[in-house]
């Protein structure tokens, strides 16, 4: 969709800078007890003196020329101590929750006006004859509901399975023979990592999709004024999946949510009645014009490959799913999962 329309106002932020800035304001306030409390895990407390204890026993193993047992104490006291962490912060999480909802409501309601009305006061839509309507707080609530059930406990409590996964690393390292140095270094590594990365992954979805269904609700409630159809966009970058390059640029029926992956950075445009649509890029053509290298690097090789040869397109990216917190979510589609065994063959020669 690409046609000419009035300019915004000049001093008027492009619509992803105008989400980034509305998602990130509060954002940090809300995580940051979530976040201190699992860096405080690793560097006081019995957690890092666990660390630190399994950092020596590997040292002594591999003076020995030991291996490292999947039975060792210090092994098991540290799983222990990480478990009991994890559990520490998945209630902490839970406390941050309603108010990372909150955010996500919060910030509908001001992109759905500022982007479907740039520029245009409350005064000057009287003046034109056009009302705003801002829905009742209960009929977001009713939408909005992520953190009242079952599912988002059965989160939660998968929150402190990370435990289990950094069991199976040291089972693994163990079983494939990796000395105890190596293994204690991928065990610090994971335990550094991924439970501040997992955190932000579920509080940041959290806050989006909440805002995205919110979306929506003003969207319904100005049915009147808005056309039909709304504009899906990306946040394009080295960053956006094939998936999210691919519905960069199409439509969609207003009142329908854009659907994302986990740490997804979609959203979509709403256009007044009786002004144009606004000149937007797609996904396919900003993606077209990037240097071989950052295509190749963006789609990786073995797709890029196949996307060459025509034996696959850019809407074949997108994989429709259910997510059992969120919902209908859109996933990118591997290789396989595009073209079946054919895949082995551009596999084989991106090596």
């Amino acid at each position: 969709m690409a046609t000419n329309t009035r300019p915004s106002p000049p001093n008027a932020p492009k619509p992803v800078e105008l989400l980034s800035k509305l998602l990130d304001k509060g954002y940090s306030n809300a995580t940051a007890q979530v976040i201190r409390s699992i860096a405080r895990d690793t560097e006081t407390g019995p957690l890092a003196l666990r660390l630190d204890q399994f950092d020596q026993r590997a040292a002594e193993l591999a003076a020995q020329g030991e291996q490292m047992s999947v039975d060792d104490p210090v092994l098991r006291a540290l799983l222990a101590d990480f478990g009991q962490a994890l559990k520490k912060d998945a209630l902490l999480i839970n406390a941050a929750a309603p108010d990372l909802e909150s955010l996500g409501i919060d910030a509908a309601g001001n992109f759905v006006r500022q982007t479907s009305l740039p520029g245009l006061s409350d005064k000057m839509l009287q003046g034109i004859g056009v009302t705003w309507n801002s829905p009742p707080p209960e009929a977001i609530q009713q939408v909005v509901q992520y953190t009242a059930g079952d599912a988002w406990k059965n989160f939660l409590s998968e929150y402190g399975d990370i435990e289990a996964k950094v069991r199976a690393i040291a089972v693994r390292g163990i079983m494939s023979g990796m000395g105890p140095r190596a293994i204690a270094n991928e065990i610090r590594h994971a335990v550094e990592t991924i439970p501040a990365f997992q955190a932000n992954a579920l509080m940041r979805t959290l806050q989006v999709t909440s805002f995205r269904d919110s979306q929506v609700v003003h969207e319904l409630a100005n049915a009147d004024i808005l056309q039909p159809v709304k504009i899906r966009m990306a946040a394009l970058d080295d960053r956006t999946c094939m998936s999210c390059v691919a519905l960069s640029g199409t439509e969609l029926a207003l009142g329908e949510r854009v659907n994302d992956h986990w740490n997804g950075r979609c959203f979509s445009i709403t256009i007044l009645r009786g002004r144009k649509a606004p000149d937007v890029q797609t996904g396919e053509e900003w993606f077209e014009n990037r240097t071989e290298a950052q295509q190749r690097a963006q789609m990786g090789d073995a797709a890029y490959e196949a996307w060459i040869e025509g034996a696959i397109a850019l809407n074949d990216f997108p994989h429709h799913e259910t997510d059992p917190l969120f919902g209908e979510v859109i996933t990118e589609a591997s290789l396989k999962g595009m073209i079946g065994e054919d895949a082995k063959k551009y596999y084989k020669n991106s090596r």
